[in-house]
């Protein structure tokens, strides 16, 4: 009897629809808003306008909805529709809209509509009392609303659950849901015209759930502040009498109880709907039973059969059996819809795992490639390298045996003109200790060269950095090589400044000063050699150059200059190594050196010196 009681009155709830628009088009707005305001502000069909200007003006806002394309409201206006049907008591055109509604959302392919289907058939499951059905679709439809309906859908959903919880009593269940909606309402309140009224529905089923559970404290104060709120227009008067007579109920106050049920009875007795005149008597005549007069309940139940028998008799197996068809064809509907939707996610799945591995595959073919790309390199460069190696080696080879012979042979020579003839005189004898001794020191020179060489390109050298006088240190150089030299050309010091103080290894720059010079004088047997020091102090250089007036060197030749045994003149002695050795200090002391292309009366080297070089740097 209770739970008949509840439906009935949810009935009058669930009338009160908003709009569920999403992103579609808004066609007819004030008629969608009439239809609002129609369904919230007269809850009970009946007590203050007749069953047909609802049902008339839900299918006019679903028809205009349609006529637009707009989706969300054609279906928010058909659930509308069938909620209608339900409060007027025709089941089977409800089930019929509801299944209607289904057929036409699988059709959409929209999850929306499709809530909204589900939620409209389970309302008609409700209505026949058939709680776990419509808590089933109830909790199907709720991904979908959640996810895409606005506030009105969400709230209106999360009372149906409500509802649906203390019906067939899964109290505790209901908790967490009045909870969702006290968040809900909280959060939206903005978005919501008629939030009071919600509020309202949602302090009722409070106060509903404290009396199922028999907590009179908690009961009778929800209660009272029901009825401090003002909230007794039409459509919520009813509800306010069933709480009272409830309340009364649990108290044992059944002669309040039934003064409270009379009230709820002369508002049913003015509506249409014959299911809540059904449901109050059925109240009256067990409150009847309580207080005692049973005579009076006798005759009230004799009455309640008539009612029965023309009410329902006629219609309510063959609404049942529709209802119980409607299931079975909403069970099908959505094992095919899953299946389609689980095929295409299969059919998505798939061609997004063959995409991911053809870009994988694409991936590492490229990576392969790249690598095989530089493995080729790689071994290009070691080929090259080691034909550089061997032909440097033979060069080397070579050029030693050729260079080496030379002064060997003069040394060999000259000793065996000293130890075989016994009549030579003093100063022949002289002669040959001298070239001997030149011989000798031109070996050591070459054998120095090789080994400065090898211990540079191997950075095993050890240089002593110190502060030291370039000046005259390249005095010192000058007359040194003036003292050496075999031509009759003049060497010569030119500097911009009398003294310079540089941090350097002091016999390594002096021996890039001598073997420049040297080499002057090898190529210039007449003219001038000039050794210059000028500084550069925006670069914050010393710069060095060696100038000749000797042949020269061809420009095809300049940039093979400084290459290990690059000789400008096979004719001239020497390993081709000085001005490699030359380049290799010049660089480890953080300097640049290089041959002047521009200068055209001989040849021209140029290197520099940082004037602030610190150890470390080098």
């Amino acid at each position: 009897m209770r739970n008949a009681i509840i439906i009935v009155f949810f009935l009058l709830v669930s009338s009160w629809r908003v709009s569920a628009e999403t992103s579609d088009a808004a066609p007819d707005d004030a008629a969608y808003v009439r239809l609002q305001q129609l369904s919230a502000m007269n809850l009970n069909i009946g007590a203050s306008f007749s069953t047909d200007s609802l049902l008339w003006l839900s299918r006019k806002v679903e028809a205009a909805a349609r006529v637009a394309g707009s989706v969300s409201r054609e279906f928010k206006a058909g659930q509308i529709l069938v909620n209608a049907y339900g409060l007027a008591g025709n089941l089977a055109l409800a089930a019929s809209k509801a299944q209607e509604l289904l057929d036409k959302a699988g059709r959409e392919e929209n999850p929306l509509a499709m809530g909204l289907a589900i939620q409209a058939i389970g309302d008609t499951y409700l209505v026949a009392g058939r709680f776990v059905q419509a808590d089933s679709l109830f909790t199907k439809a709720e991904p979908s609303i959640m996810q895409y309906g606005d506030c009105f859908m969400q709230a209106e959903l999360l009372l149906q659950e409500i509802h649906v919880h203390l019906s067939h009593d899964s109290f505790e269940a209901a908790v967490p849901e009045i909870e969702r909606l006290h968040t809900l309402l909280d959060t939206t309140a903005g978005n919501l015209p008629a939030v009071e009224s919600y509020r309202f529905l949602l302090r009722s089923y409070e106060v509903l759930l404290a009396i199922r559970l028999g907590d009179t404290a908690r009961a009778g104060a929800l209660l009272a502040g029901i009825r401090t709120s003002g909230a007794l227009q039409e459509g919520f008067r009813m509800w306010v009498y069933y709480l009272e007579s409830q309340y009364r109920l649990l108290t044992e106050d059944y002669g309040a109880a039934l003064q409270y049920n009379d009230s709820t009875l002369s508002i049913a007795q003015g509506g249409t709907n014959g299911d809540i005149l059904f449901e109050t008597l059925m109240s009256k005549a067990s409150l009847l039973e309580k207080t005692g007069r049973n005579r009076e309940a006798s005759e009230l139940y004799r009455e309640i059969l008539r009612i029965t028998d023309s009410l329902y008799q006629a219609r309510y197996t063959v609404q049942i059996d529709s209802l119980h068809a409607t299931y079975w064809t909403d069970q099908v509907q959505m094992a095919n819809i899953n299946r389609r939707n689980l095929l295409y996610a299969w059919i998505a799945g798939g061609l997004f795992f063959l995409v991911a591995v053809t870009l994988v595959v694409v991936l590492l073919v490229r990576r392969k490639n790249r690598q095989l790309i530089r493995s080729r390199q790689e071994l290009e460069a070691a080929r090259a390298a080691s034909d550089d190696s061997l032909r440097t080696k033979s060069l080397f080879l070579s050029n030693m045996s050729h260079e080496l012979r030379t002064p060997l042979n003069g040394i060999v020579g000259f000793s065996a003109i000293l130890t075989d003839e016994e009549s030579i005189d003093e100063q022949t004898r002289q002669q040959c200790c001298e070239y001997i001794r030149e011989n000798a020191d031109l070996l050591l020179k070459l054998i120095n060269d090789v080994v400065d060489l090898s211990e540079l390109k191997d950075q095993s050298i050890r240089f002593t950095y110190a502060p030291c006088d370039v000046v005259a240190l390249s005095r010192g150089v000058l007359k040194t090589v003036e003292n050496v030299k075999r031509t009759r050309a003049e060497v010569r010091f030119v500097s911009d400044v009398e003294k310079l103080e540089l941090m350097t290894d002091r016999n390594r720059l002096q021996q890039v000063l001598i073997n420049l010079l040297i080499n002057a004088t090898k190529f210039t047997p007449q003219g001038s050699i000039t050794l210059s020091l000028h500084l550069d102090e925006q670069a914050g250089e010393a710069v060095f150059s060696v100038e000749d007036t000797g042949c020269g060197i061809p420009l095809e030749k300049q940039p093979h200059i400084f290459e290990r045994y690059e000789k400008l003149h096979e004719g001239v002695q020497g390993a081709g190594l000085g001005l490699s050795i030359c380049q290799l200090i010049v660089q480890h002391g953080r300097g640049r050196i290089w041959i002047d292309s521009s200068y055209t009366k001989g040849a021209r080297f140029v290197f520099t010196h940082p004037l602030n070089l610190k150890p470390e740097q080098s």
